[in-house]
């Protein structure tokens, strides 16, 4: 939790790119019903809103549609086994579900969008001859398919309950939990009474823990992700019991029982989250040995009895894995041991190296593990300069040439800036109303942890118009330094206004990114760099003042060559070019340049890749700064502000010095280039 205040930068305070758009606090508001926090872009932030989202009504329209086609789906295919299926949605407040008034109640907002999503599903080819003849009055079917459980109040009329650990036992949660299983019975029977019709449940907490209605199928949680300890726990819980069909029979297997639960966060924060609350509410840890789990172990003792390994054999087991680095003090499994297991390696005391206890250790150990797939380990290393190479004459003559300052100004017609501005958004602004991504994954627990499995995606597209219009000129004006008359003229001129109401954050991003294209090229035409003067540069002393820090077999390659013990890569294509650097002969020495190596750009800094010494087995020297890209035609197809600044680097290195500025994918490349300036 991070407590804000007026002119607070949210980038800087979360270290989170999302925010860079002057996302400063501009002023805020507390008022109950009315609260919200305004930033100096123009945005909002409100309690039911986020920024750069989804309206909130348009997820949970999703969420309950995609509940229901898994609901149909399962009663197509249980039905036959005399299973009927129930799905239940857990919601934040009564009056989403239902509304009281003066004159009465009627349908709150889940309510309706259930009622209009079901109606849509339930009539379409795929479903309607699971209800053929209860479709014909539709109405009167989906108003018996659904009802809610919540407490009530002295009125008799549907009240909120808190969503707390403490509700869980409360007088309100019990009023819930009886209303519930009056209707036992006729919810697990297909029979012809009112209640047995119902399949969908709405309700508001996590429900007591004895409630033990074996046939939901569904969970849907209308709710946002936060909230109290053990909510998905609790939630989940509901739907963790075997299927008993209408003889009253348990069902096995993990083809009918099977939970699908309908969240609107991803499923990986999903079951990173359940995990955390199952630890914390078990007081155990999945992925971990706890000291006496070596005691199943049994062998043949030498009066032939067979006996178990003790406890404290097993407390001695479990210390010397620890001793050799394969497990945490709590116990978690460490990388190295899933690597010594996938290798047999493991390093056991010499008790444990027979055959018939060795399977048994490993059999354990590989239980509690889980995947032996192994995640590039914390292998930090400090990287020093390498002087031998940062001192040479090669190296000094390279760095003579490039270590230059210089400053450039530009000169550009602004008609011309407008009518290819005017064009493109004509041509390429096409803002689409939105899409929703559904994504279905499903979750495998065991003593391991909690796996996940990704199943299925899916994209929605929205149609939706904001009410409200942020000021995009001026959002533009602050990015572009164009006149705000002019942004007006060229938005205007495009034919393109009408799309604002769609998504004003697409269609502002959209035309900022062709502004930013077209500038940049005009900029290029018109650049020019001067050196600043003989006492303005980068010195060569720099590199041993940078502190750099790498991961073998990560991001970094042994080097001979270079100033440094170790080159930091950002890509396989740089990786792959060190390593062609350190094998040639006609590279004398090189450098990635560092990050403090920049070149000022209209459009921002900017860092070159590399600077080589090429020595063609003659006295003659050529001097390269080099742009590593995938492809030689990778360049043609740069983005418009990148490609802006490899040219003004060029720009730059041509006023500096006899440099050859390229742009490589390997050495081959540079080799053409070497030998044909050579001759």
């Amino acid at each position: 939790t991070i407590t804000l205040v007026q002119g607070e930068n949210i980038e800087l305070l979360t270290n989170n790119g999302v925010y860079r758009d002057n996302f400063i606090i501009e002023s805020f508001s507390r008022e109950k019903g009315k609260e919200y926090v305004k930033f100096l872009n123009g945005k909002y932030v409100t309690f039911e809103e986020s920024i750069n989202n989804f309206p909130g009504h348009e997820i949970r329209r999703l969420q309950i549609r995609r509940t229901i086609q898994e609901h149909l789906d399962k009663e197509k295919k249980l039905n036959k086994l005399g299973l009927k299926v129930l799905s239940l949605f857990f919601i934040d407040k009564v009056e989403n579900y239902r509304v009281y008034t003066d004159e009465g109640s009627e349908h709150g907002e889940y309510a309706r969008i259930f009622e209009e999503e079901y109606k849509n599903l339930v009539q379409s080819p795929e479903y309607r001859d699971l209800f053929a003849d209860e479709i014909k009055d539709i109405d009167r079917h989906v108003s018996e398919v659904h009802n809610g459980y919540f407490a009530k109040d002295k009125k008799g009329q549907w009240k909120d309950t808190k969503d707390t650990a403490a509700s869980i036992n409360s007088v309100d949660a019990a009023d819930v939990f009886n209303a519930i299983m009056r209707d036992k019975e006729g919810l697990l029977s297909f029979g012809n009474g009112f209640a047995n019709k119902i399949r969908f449940i709405f309700s508001h907490s996590a429900l007591k823990e004895g409630w033990d209605n074996p046939n939901v199928f569904q969970i849907c949680t209308l709710k946002e992700a936060g909230g109290r300890e053990n909510r998905r726990r609790q939630e989940i819980g509901r739907g963790l019991r075997l299927a008993v069909n209408q003889e009253g029979d348990r069902v096995y297997g993990h083809d009918v029982n099977l939970l699908t639960v309908m969240v609107s966060e991803s499923y990986q924060n999903y079951a990173e989250g359940l995990q955390g609350e199952m630890e914390t509410s078990m007081n155990t840890l999945f992925g971990a040995v706890a000291k006496e789990d070596f005691s199943v172990i049994s062998y043949q003792n030498a009066e032939g009895e067979i006996v178990n390994v003790n406890k404290k054999a097993s407390t001695e087991l479990w210390a010397h894995l620890r001793d050799k680095g394969y497990l945490q003090n709590n116990g978690k499994i460490k990388d190295e041991l899933k690597q010594a297991l996938k290798d047999k390696t493991v390093d056991l005391p010499e008790f444990y190296e027979t055959p018939e206890i060795k399977n048994q250790v490993y059999t354990l150990l590989l239980k509690k593990a889980g995947s032996l797939e192994i995640k590039n380990r914390d292998d930090r290393k400090e990287i020093k300069v390498r002087k031998e190479v940062l001192l040479s004459p090669e190296f000094k003559a390279l760095w003579d040439k490039i270590k230059y300052k210089t400053r450039f100004e530009v000169d550009y017609d602004i008609e011309k800036l407008k009518s290819e501005v005017i064009r493109q958004i004509k041509e390429k602004v096409y803002v689409f109303d939105g899409i929703l991504n559904y994504n279905k994954g499903s979750l495998n627990m065991d003593e391991s942890g909690i796996l996940m499995v990704e199943e299925e995606k899916q994209v929605y597209h929205s149609q939706r118009e904001v009410s409200h219009i942020p000021d995009i000129v001026g959002y533009l004006q602050n990015q572009i330094n164009l006149t705000r008359k002019t942004i007006i003229e060229i938005i205007r001129e495009s034919g393109k206004v009408d799309m604002i109401k769609r998504n004003p954050q697409m269609f502002v991003q959209s035309v900022l990114s062709i502004f930013r294209s077209v500038m940049s090229m005009f900029i290029v035409d018109g650049i020019k760099y001067h050196r600043i003067g003989e006492h303005y540069y980068y010195s060569q002393e720099l590199f041993e003042t940078e502190e750099l820090q790498g991961f073998i077999e990560k991001n970094m390659t042994e080097s001979t060559k270079s100033p440094y013990e170790y080159v930091v890569y950002d890509s396989k294509i740089e990786s792959d070019l060190v390593k062609d650097f350190e094998r040639s002969e006609n590279v004398k020495c090189y450098a990635k340049l560092p990050s403090w190596f920049k070149i000022e750009t209209p459009l921002g800094n900017y860092n070159p890749d590399w600077a080589v010494v090429w020595n063609n087995n003659s006295e003659e020297k050529v001097y390269f700064v080099c742009e590593s890209k995938g492809s030689l035609q990778e360049e043609l197809d740069l983005r418009g502000t990148e490609k802006a600044k490899i040219a003004c680097g060029r720009q730059h290195f041509a006023q500096t010095s006899d440099v050859d500025y390229e742009v490589i994918t390997n050495l081959e490349d540079l080799t053409g280039i070497a030998f044909g300036r050579c001759t």
